[in-house]
């Protein structure tokens, strides 16, 4: 008599889970939402400087910042405007919250909620990612550790874009990964197109976000060497998955140039050395992973 097994079969239960997962995002979510909006209120400087260029865009007065010289290492001079030109930061962010305000919402009231958001699909596409790299008790783990995450909890109580950025970066990695589960070359094009666009637009929300552009370059490099017979489709995705990327770096690039004469603004000068930033780097991504510390005592 031949016993069929799963070695699975004493971690994950024999039902759908993933409708329940996502059940419970949601829920998790509203309650996150609830306290950051009521309780908690995690505004820091740029935080406040989002509300007021999404204000600023609401109140039809395009996508300016009121406070002149803020994270724009130049002096003021005689001919300055207020409100300034808002290209410190992208736009992405502040768009967004203009937008989810429009039947009414109060504009700070959004700017938390959109992180809280953003978090959810989040932990949806790294388990999709997991899964599709791996397989399903993978993707289960995968957003166990991200739960625990202390860093990624920090920055969904806070009015940044952090969340958001990292929510695209995460869409344009899957819609990779599902590009070669596809035989269709047609699909296979429209996912690459979708996946230039996600990449666009985390670089649209921070520009620090930009090394995902190299990471799409890497991948179809890669393939090419897997496949060097394929290379005339290989490179039809690779265009396509380029002028994803263009579309809405393009139109970021393009006003900051309208407004500023330059593609992009002049970096802030750090305070500390290369050593304490590295150190900084190491702890915040593999020292802090959980942490029991409630409310936002680090800010």
């Amino acid at each position: 008599m031949k016993i069929q097994s799963n070695k699975y079969h004493l971690f994950i239960p024999k039902i759908k889970i993933l409708p329940l997962i996502i059940l419970g995002i949601v829920l998790y979510g509203c309650l996150i939402s609830v306290n950051s909006t009521t309780r908690l209120l995690g505004f820091s400087n740029d935080s406040m400087n989002y509300v007021d260029v999404a204000r600023n865009i609401s109140s039809g007065k395009g996508i300016v910042q009121s406070t002149l010289g803020f994270n724009q290492p130049y002096l003021f001079q005689k001919d300055s405007l207020i409100p300034s030109p808002f290209t410190s930061q992208p736009p992405l962010y502040p768009i967004l919250i203009s937008m989810f305000a429009l039947p009414g919402f109060p504009h700070a009231s959004v700017a938390l909620v959109i992180p809280v958001m953003a978090y959810g699909f989040i932990l949806v596409f790294a388990y999709f990612l997991s899964r599709d790299l791996y397989n399903h008790p993978t993707g289960i783990i995968t957003v166990d550790f991200l739960l625990l995450y202390a860093p990624l909890m920090l920055i969904i109580r806070m009015a940044w874009s952090e969340s958001l950025s990292i929510m695209l970066f995460l869409i344009s990695l899957w819609l990779l990964v599902r590009r070669k589960k596809n035989p269709n070359n047609h699909i296979r094009i429209v996912v690459s197109f979708g996946s230039g666009i996600a990449a666009g637009l985390a670089f649209s929300t921070r520009y620090s976000m930009i090394p995902i552009l190299v990471v799409g370059i890497i991948y179809f490099t890669i393939e090419l060497f897997r496949d060097p017979n394929n290379f005339f489709t290989l490179g039809v995705d690779f265009i396509s998955y380029i002028i994803g990327f263009s579309i809405p770096a393009g139109l970021v690039l393009g006003h900051n140039l309208l407004v500023s004469n330059q593609l992009l603004p002049d970096a802030l000068p750090s305070d500390l050395d290369f050593w304490t930033n590295l150190l900084f780097t190491t702890k915040a991504v593999f020292g802090n992973y959980y942490s029991n510390r409630g409310g936002l005592s680090s800010h």
